[in-house]
C-alpha cells in the first residue's frame, strides 16, 4: 500500500484541543485490504464441512455478509492510515482516536472521520525572568542550624527512650507528659550504641548535619513550588481533558500503593472515610490540572533549552528501580524516569546551574 493513501483530507479544530480529521481511502486502495480481510476471516471462521484456511469465499461472503468482510477491512486499513495521516500532516495526537466510517461499499472509496485530542500549542513566558525574580526574592539567605534545633532532637530521643523503657515495664507513657528534668542525659556510651559514633559531641555534629540537609531539601522544594506556581500563573495552556484524567490517574494509583503500604485495603479506606472515586477526583481535578499544565511547561522549556537527560543517566536509574520494583514495567518505568530526570534538568537550568 501507498505511504499516503488517503484523499479528500480535512482536518477542524474543535474546542478542547480535539479536532476532526475526514478522509477518503480511494476505491482502488481499499480493494486489497477486502482481499487480506477475506484471508484472515477465512483462516479464522468456523464454518461446518470445510477446513479453516479452505472456505470458498462465497460461502465465508454468504456466512457473515459482505458488511462483515468490508468492516473487518476498514480496520485493517484504518490501522494503517491513521498513522500515515498523523506522521505526514505532522498532527501531535494524543490518547485514542474515536473512529467513525462516513461510507463503506464494495467497489467504492472508505470514507471515514477521526476526532482526536491533540497536543496544544502555547507560548511561554520568560520563565528565566520569573525564575530570577523568586531566586532574588527568596535571597540567598545561609542556611544554619541552631544549637537549640539540635537540644530539640535530642530530647525527642531522651522522650522515645523513656517511653520505650517505661512500655518495657507495662506502663503506659504518653511523650507530652514527659518532663525534661525527669529525664537522664545522653552520654557518650548512648552514643555509640546509636551508630558508630565515637562521642555525643560526635553524635551532636551529625544531628546538626542531617537537620541543615533536611532544611536545604525544603527550601529547594519551598522555591521550586514557587517557580512552578508562578509559570503556571503566567502560561495560557488550553488542556485536553485526557490529559487532566491521565493525572488522576496517577494520583489515585499513588493513594492506593500509599494506602496498600500501609497495611489497608482501598475500599475499606473509601468505607471509612465515607468517600467515593469519584468524589475524590472531584477533589483534585484542579490540582491535576495544575500537574497536567506544569508538566507541558517542563516539556516545552526541556525542548527549548536541550535539556535532555541521556541514555546512560536513564538506564542506571531505570536499573535501579527494578531492583527495587521488580514487577514494574520497564518501558513504562523508562518513560517515568526521562521525565524526572528531564524536569530535574529543568528546574536546576531555572536556579541557575548551568552544569546540570
Amino acid at each position: 500500500m501507498a505511504e499516503t493513501a488517503y484523499k479528500n483530507f480535512k482536518i477542524t479544530a474543535l474546542p478542547n484541543c480535539e479536532v476532526e480529521i475526514e478522509a477518503e481511502v480511494s476505491a482502488k486502495d481499499f480493494l486489497p485490504y477486502r482481499n487480506r480481510a477475506l484471508k484472515k476471516l477465512t483462516k479464522d471462521a468456523k464454518i461446518p464441512g470445510f477446513r479453516p484456511g479452505h472456505i470458498p469465499e462465497k460461502v465465508l461472503v454468504d456466512k457473515l455478509g459482505e458488511s462483515g468482510i468490508l468492516e473487518e477491512a476498514a480496520q485493517m486499513a484504518l490501522s494503517e492510515v491513521y498513522p500515515n495521516i498523523v506522521l505526514k500532516e505532522a498532527i501531535d495526537v494524543l490518547g485514542r482516536p474515536e473512529i467513525t466510517i462516513t461510507k463503506i461499499a464494495a467497489g467504492n472509496p472508505l470514507g471515514f472521520k477521526i476526532k482526536t485530542a491533540i497536543l496544544p500549542t502555547f507560548d511561554l513566558p520568560d520563565y528565566v525572568k520569573i525564575s530570577k525574580e523568586i531566586l532574588k526574592e527568596k535571597g540567598a539567605t545561609d542556611i544554619s542550624v541552631k544549637d537549640g534545633e539540635v537540644d530539640a532532637v535530642l530530647l525527642d530521643i531522651r522522650k522515645t527512650r523513656a517511653q520505650a523503657e517505661a512500655k518495657k515495664k507495662g506502663k503506659e507513657l504518653k511523650l507530652e507528659s514527659i518532663v525534661e528534668k525527669d529525664l537522664p542525659p545522653l552520654t557518650d556510651k548512648d552514643a555509640k550504641g546509636f551508630g558508630e559514633f565515637k562521642n555525643l559531641t560526635d553524635f551532636r555534629d551529625r544531628v546538626k548535619e542531617n537537620l541543615k540537609k533536611e532544611k536545604i531539601i525544603r527550601a529547594k522544594e519551598s522555591r521550586r513550588g514557587e517557580i512552578s506556581e508562578k509559570l503556571i500563573e503566567k502560561t495560557k495552556i488550553m488542556l485536553p481533558n485526557i490529559l487532566v484524567e491521565s493525572e488522576l490517574h496517577k494520583m489515585l494509583s499513588q493513594m492506593k500503593e500509599d494506602i496498600t503500604r500501609m497495611g489497608m485495603k482501598y475500599e475499606d479506606y473509601l468505607k471509612n472515610t465515607g468517600k467515593t472515586e469519584e468524589g475524590l477526583c472531584g477533589e483534585w481535578r484542579e490540582n491535576a490540572k495544575k500537574r497536567a499544565k506544569l508538566q507541558l511547561i517542563m516539556n516545552a522549556i526541556s525542548d527549548k533549552e536541550s535539556l535532555k537527560p541521556s541514555d546512560v543517566e536513564i538506564d542506571n536509574d531505570v536499573k535501579s528501580l527494578l531492583e527495587h520494583y521488580k514487577d514494574a514495567d520497564p518501558d513504562n518505568l523508562r518513560i517515568y524516569v526521562r521525565s524526572l530526570l528531564s524536569n530535574e534538568k529543568v528546574f536546576a537550568f531555572l536556579e541557575g546551574d548551568k552544569g546540570s
